[in-house]
């Protein structure tokens, strides 16, 4: 959890060196001038922001290696400091590396080391190490902070990471105070800008206000951050200053099963993404006008399809739907075709057993398109998920899924604008018996790259009530280390930093992980989070539950982590995580729900999160697909969001336990 300032840290003083000004020694390297290498002062650090552009010129690239350097640059166009990536305070002495803090400590009373929130004074959770060398892109004798993944800083907020002098030295003895910090307390700029020697001058101020005595402080890096999910929030402002994408002819029925009847129809979606599809290895990015606004690119012709149960609608109004996102389904419909698999990897045999059977069963319809490289868009016919996490063009990858992302929020009001003839689906109609029948997509819906997709959707569209998710991970430090299929990306990662054959391997405080989370964050889950549950940013807490399969290689503990944590949710039911043999190595997700005030509960779980039902749920897989499959593959994932959809439609979103029956 975060910790307010003054019973978080005002404890500290009493807990390090006394505050008589010490003798010259080991201590933070706070050279502003960074003549000697840019690492030899604190990063991220206020002297390289210039106007909310952070200069990175002299970000270390001595080969200077391709990909690095697109990371660099590309991190350089984002408008203040990352809230996920790692801080840097390199040090002229190595510390105790065991009296380095955990999250948990991190956030305690006693911390040799932390991160506090200047303006809302709070202590963030880090993960502390000691990184003697940090290779060809970082410097050498680096203390690293890494914001827990799924719990980043707060956006456009200022901060302060603060080594204090009860940190001791490997060798034995303390820490001495940076000269820099002496400097600075006493009224010099410290070689800095006015304006950043201001913002030092503060934090000093502040710390001191609680009772951290600037004396106890060995150095400090003093920075603001920016604003990851702003630039999403604006270009779907200019999307809905649009015209309304609509089909051009009435949607026409395509499929009768036994439960739902299938239409479809064609829409063309706004694309902000420049360049020559499929983006391979340029193009892609949103960009904008030397006014500053978005720039349009193109629209794309989508398909839409639409599910509706053959059975009266029980209530007036429009229909409930789930708005499923295509991307990362399966297949090419999978709303209606992504079924039980019964051989491994190959489509189901059995088309129309796909979620939208399930959502017939409770009396929901369904509604899906065409994602950025799906169907008629995927022009070079690839497979659609290398297409989206196009790790060779980062800037197609973040790009790629933010516009999706806004493409799912505008599709809320597509999907509500439809009307559908329903007078060739036996059994269907309206509650007062018409035959055309409107939906309103009260739910949001996506699996694995869907899942990704749809967290940032329901951040930006308040309307959305409730979203189902299952695979969902985030964090892109956690993605490259960790995610071992549809392919292990550290390998590859590290050919395209230049690591292969250096022996090098990655740590989630790598500087070349530093510069791709930064440059990326903005289209990465966890930034989201805050505003789907704590923190709308207009309307009320929107209901989640979250499925995850056990076990999953896709999106291994520490990628579902990101998401879980990020929204605050609780388990439901048992820790399964904590019993598998082959997660043992990970922290368990039991152990960094505190973080976050959260806790595990037991079924049934309702209204635990401000009012709404906010959960993730872990489950085993079958014995044919991975783990990751497990929402299509089994049946417990489909009987919970039977229910989750039932017990919302009657106003009460409840996650029940085994014994309760929905749409049987």
């Amino acid at each position: 959890m975060r910790r307010a300032l003054l019973p978080g840290i005002a404890l500290l003083a009493a807990c390090g060196t006394p505050a008589d000004a010490p003798a010259a020694g080991p201590t933070v390297r706070m050279d502003f001038s960074r003549r000697d290498g840019f690492f030899t002062a604190p990063f991220p650090s206020d002297d390289l922001s210039l106007d909310g552009a952070i200069v990175l010129a002299r970000w270390p690239n001595p080969a200077r290696q391709r990909y690095v350097q697109g990371l660099i640059d590309l991190a350089a166009r984002v408008r203040g400091f990352a809230t996920s990536s790692t801080i840097y305070l390199p040090l002229t002495d190595a510390p105790d590396a065991a009296q380095l803090p955990s999250p948990a400590t991190s956030v305690a009373p006693g911390a040799s080391v932390f991160v506090l929130d200047l303006d809302r004074a709070e202590l963030a959770p880090v993960t502390a190490r000691w990184m003697p060398d940090g290779g060809p892109y970082g410097g050498s004798g680096l203390l690293t902070l890494v914001p827990v993944q799924g719990i980043p800083l707060r956006a456009s907020t200022r901060y302060a990471a603060v080594v204090m002098r009860s940190l001791r030295l490997a060798r034995g003895g303390a820490f001495s105070t940076s000269p820099t910090v002496t400097a600075l307390a006493g009224g010099s700029d410290a070689g800095l800008s006015p304006g950043a020697a201001s913002a030092y001058r503060a934090a000093l101020q502040t710390l001191q206000r609680a009772l951290v005595p600037t004396a106890d402080i060995a150095g400090l890096a003093v920075f603001r951050t920016g604003d990851p999910v702003g630039e999403l929030r604006a270009f779907l402002d200019d999307a809905r200053a649009r015209p309304l994408p609509a089909p051009a002819a009435p949607l026409l029925r395509t499929d009768v099963f036994p439960g739902y009847c299938v239409y479809q129809g064609t829409v063309r979606m706004p694309s902000y993404q420049q360049g020559e599809l499929p983006f391979g290895t340029a193009g892609g990015g949103w960009s904008l006008t030397a006014e500053g606004r978005p720039r349009f690119a193109r629209d794309e012709e989508s398909r839409v399809v639409v599910t509706i149960p053959r059975r009266r609608a029980t209530s007036p109004g429009a229909l409930p739907a789930v708005l499923f996102v295509r991307t990362g389904g399966g297949g090419d419909r999978p709303l209606v075709d992504r079924g039980v698999r019964t051989v491994a990897g190959v489509s189901p045999t059995q088309p129309g057993t796909g979620p939208a059977m399930e959502f017939a069963r409770v009396g929901w319809a369904g509604v899906s398109w065409d994602g950025p490289h799906g169907g008629p868009r995927n022009v070079s016919r690839g497979d659609e998920q290398f297409l989206m996490f196009n790790v060779a063009n980062p800037t197609a990858l973040r790009d790629n899924v933010r516009q999706s992302a806004l493409e799912t929020a505008r599709m809320f009001d597509v999907a509500s604008a439809l009307r559908v003839d329903v007078s060739d689906c036996p059994g269907a109609m309206a509650a007062d018996g018409s035959t055309t029948v409107q939906v309103s997509p009260t739910v949001l819906m996506g699996h694995s790259m869907g899942a990704t997709i749809a967290p940032l959707a329901l951040a930006v569209e308040p309307r959305f009530r409730a979203a189902i998710l299952s695979g969902a991970g985030g964090s892109y430090i956690a993605n490259v280390i960790h995610k071992l299929r549809p392919l292990a990306v550290a390998p590859l990662a590290r050919v395209l930093v230049g690591y292969s054959g250096s022996g090098r391997e990655f740590r989630e405080d790598d500087p070349a992980l530093a510069l791709m989370q930064w440059a990326l964050e903005s289209s990465d889950p966890q930034v989201y989070g805050r505003h789907i549950l704590d923190e709308p940013f207009s309307g009320d807490p929107r209901s989640v539950l979250v499925i995850q399969g056990i076990t999953d290689h896709y999106i291994l503990p520490p990628i579902a982590n990101a998401v879980t944590l990020s929204m605050g949710l609780d388990l439901a039911g048992a820790a399964l995580d904590q019993s598998t043999a082959e997660l043992r190595a990970f922290t368990s997700l039991v152990d960094l729900l505190p973080l976050r005030s959260a806790s595990v509960r037991p079924f049934p779980v309702s209204a635990n999160r401000r009012g709404a039902t906010a959960v993730v749920v872990q489950l085993p897989g079958d014995d044919l697909e991975d783990g990751h499959e497990a929402a299509f593959q089994t049946a417990e994932p489909k009987r919970l969001y039977r229910c989750f959809l039932q017990s919302l439609a009657a106003g009460r979103p409840e996650i029940v336990g085994a014994d309760a029956a929905c749409g049987e």
